[in-house]
């Protein structure tokens, strides 16, 4: 028998194909950058455990020396529901028999599930000079205190710089000496160079040039190919700029508990058509290695 129920079943399908059509039709750019994880919990709390020192010589006939780990920061990680949908009227049904609207709609609601997660993944770059992170400071710092008694390092420039060959010069050198919480340099290798679509052009000139773009004498650029550009459009800053190691060296985190999902039903009164769509996430970071950023000028 036809009835309501049986009618959303059988319109539901054509619909979610779009919203899905829609949500995959760009690339997610946060993938590309964060380490993606599923989740089966309710948090995920990641603790960081510091390596060991230097290996002392051991002299004859002597014991070997120990050292004991030493408990690092943590940070938590708490999925939050993000959920939204739309209702199409039983005689908007009957009059417009979801050729366009019902299509229309359900793209746009795909639409507005990619732009969040990218924005959700963006606020870690956003405000990763102002919101305090595990260690006690911002995700970009000049102070980051290390386990180690009386050590600091800065993944930032002491005052914000602009996007330029000596801003990478220097960012690229403060990478390749980072230090773990013992102080030991851990040889980090940068992959990619973050910016604005303000900064899309220049950032390919600066890394695509073979002579030194900002000079008349031929140089040779010394960082041409060192990094591959990414261009971001959820970064809130135009003149802010970002470079990331590989993933497997550092720790910028997203957590999927609950992968994006096209739902319907009736609504049994009204014999409205309801379609929504919701996932549960987190975002954010572990630690700040193998991340580097100035807020431009």
């Amino acid at each position: 028998m036809a009835n309501q129920q049986a009618f959303g079943a059988l319109m539901a399908p054509g619909l979610r194909k779009v919203f899905f059509d829609e949500y995959q039709k760009h690339p997610e750019v946060y993938s590309q950058i964060f380490n993606v994880d599923t989740s089966n919990r309710q948090f995920e709390v990641d603790q960081d455990v510091t390596g060991f020192g230097l290996v002392p010589v051991k002299p004859e006939g002597q014991v070997s020396s120990f050292d004991d780990p030493i408990q690092g920061y943590n940070q938590t990680y708490v999925h939050t529901v993000y959920s939204l949908g739309y209702r199409i009227t039983q005689e908007a049904y009957e009059d417009d028999l979801y050729k366009v609207l019902g299509k229309r709609m359900s793209s746009k609601l795909g639409d507005s599930c990619r732009y969040t997660r990218e924005i959700q993944a963006a606020s870690v770059f956003n405000n990763g000079f102002g919101d305090v992170g595990p260690d006690g400071v911002s995700l970009f710092n000049a102070n980051h205190p290390l386990v180690q008694p009386g050590l600091f390092y800065a993944n930032r420039p002491s005052t914000p710089v602009a996007l330029s060959q000596t801003a990478l010069q220097n960012a690229l050198t403060a990478i390749r000496l980072t230090v773990d919480e013992r102080g030991k340099i851990i040889q980090l290798k940068p992959k990619l160079l973050i910016v604005h679509p303000s900064l899309e052009f220049y950032a390919y000139e600066l890394i695509k040039s073979i002579l030194k773009p900002d000079g008349a004498n031929n140089n040779v650029n010394s960082i041409y190919n060192s990094l591959d550009v990414m261009v971001w459009d959820f970064l809130s800053s135009p003149t802010a700029w970002f470079i990331a190691c590989d993933k497997e060296d550092h720790r910028l985190q997203w957590f999927n508990r609950r992968e994006v999902k096209f739902k319907d039903d009736v609504e049994p009164n009204s014999g409205d058509s309801r379609f929504w769509a919701d996932y549960r996430s987190s975002q954010g970071y572990s630690g700040w290695r193998g991340v580097y950023g100035s807020p431009g000028s």
